[in-house]
């Protein structure tokens, strides 16, 4: 087996993944619900709460 990588889709594809963190991290700072939802799967668990003690 051998796995080809694209050099466009590795670009691509780091985008997508700093663009998601971007919108995590704007949705909590600006407090918007539905910023923060779109970077997470629909049925996405988020738990902070070791990180807020």
């Amino acid at each position: 087996m051998s796995l080809h990588v694209n050099a466009s889709d590795t670009l691509g594809d780091t985008h997508a993944v700093v663009e998601t963190l971007y919108r995590f991290a704007a949705g909590i700072d600006l407090r918007d619900r539905v910023l923060l939802s779109s970077a997470s799967a629909e049925n996405a668990i988020s738990d902070f709460h070791r990180a807020g003690a």
